[in-house]
């Protein structure tokens, strides 16, 4: 994210374009903007509700926003920029006209995301990177391609905001078991998951209390060399008394996550492949 001063001639010249303007808005005497090739190259942009309006109307729908509204107390701000030479006349000079777009933006709440900034910027940074970074699981799961096995199973979604990053899977299949017995229960999805990711796969909170069973792993690890059509996720389960378990009961959540063993640009099968090659070579030699 970058502020990037420019002189008035030059604003008046890239303004001129209207079809490279994305966002734009006027506080007092500044002009703020946003090109399409600003756009293009960032993932962040900072915008106030007017440029939020304009980038909506203009690009409705070519591009998935998640808005994160940050806001902060008047007092909390006047202080914050005293602190940084500023003077206490040009930020309410700034504040009164700003105010009528702000509370206009608050009484419709169309943001997702809302950070009260009133800790350190280090507070703040770790809510925005908690908040991108369950983006971008959320976005991945959107871009992969997956197939449902059971039609009656209900799709993805994801579990309610501030409350996890992970993503619900459910019973494809009614299942009967006795206390004692083991059985793979399908979770009637098979997905092609992006290169260098794999899935983490855990039980549901509540599946003992309310079901009587264990995940046998404990934790099941998937990369995304189980990706064909028959490759169909299962949830091992082991019963500790006698249960029945029905289509779309939540068994279980799964998180995509990047994995760690992308070292020297080699693919995974590359690394061991090194790996096995030098202990073969160490058991050859007659000193070793």
């Amino acid at each position: 994210m970058d502020h990037i001063f420019i002189t008035n001639e030059q604003a008046d010249q890239l303004l001129a374009d209207k079809d490279n303007m994305v966002a734009y808005t006027k506080i007092g005497k500044y002009r703020y903007f946003i090109t399409v090739e600003m756009l293009e190259t960032s993932d962040i942009w900072v915008l106030d509700p007017n440029g939020i309006d304009y980038m909506l109307q203009k690009y409705n729908g070519r591009y998935d926003l998640a808005i994160i509204y940050v806001s902060t107390s008047r007092e909390t701000g006047m202080s914050r920029a005293i602190a940084c030479g500023q003077d206490e006349a040009d930020y309410n000079d700034r504040y009164e006209a700003e105010d009528g777009q702000f509370s206009a933006f608050e009484d419709e709440m169309p943001w997702k995301y809302h950070i009260l900034n009133l800790g350190t910027i280090e507070e703040d940074a770790d809510k925005l990177e908690y908040i991108i970074r369950k983006e971008h699981r959320l976005r991945e799961v959107e871009r992969i391609p997956i197939k449902y096995t059971n039609p009656n199973l209900i799709p993805f979604e994801a579990i309610e905001e501030d409350k996890s990053d992970c993503i619900d899977l459910r019973a494809a299949e009614d299942v009967k078991m006795k206390a004692g017995d083991y059985r793979q229960i399908s979770l009637g999805v098979c997905m092609k998951l992006p290169y260098g990711y794999e899935a983490h796969i855990v039980p549901q909170s509540s599946m003992f209390e309310n079901f009587g069973i264990i995940q046998t792993d404990g934790q099941a690890v998937i990369d995304n060399a189980y990706s064909s059509d028959n490759d169909i996720r299962k949830y091992a389960a082991y019963a500790l008394r006698d249960t029945e378990i029905h289509v779309n009961d939540r068994i279980a959540r799964f998180r995509i996550m990047k994995k760690n063993n992308q070292s020297c640009g080699l693919k995974p099968s590359a690394i061991w492949a090194r790996r096995i090659a030098a202990a073969l070579e160490a058991q050859e030699r007659p000193d070793t």
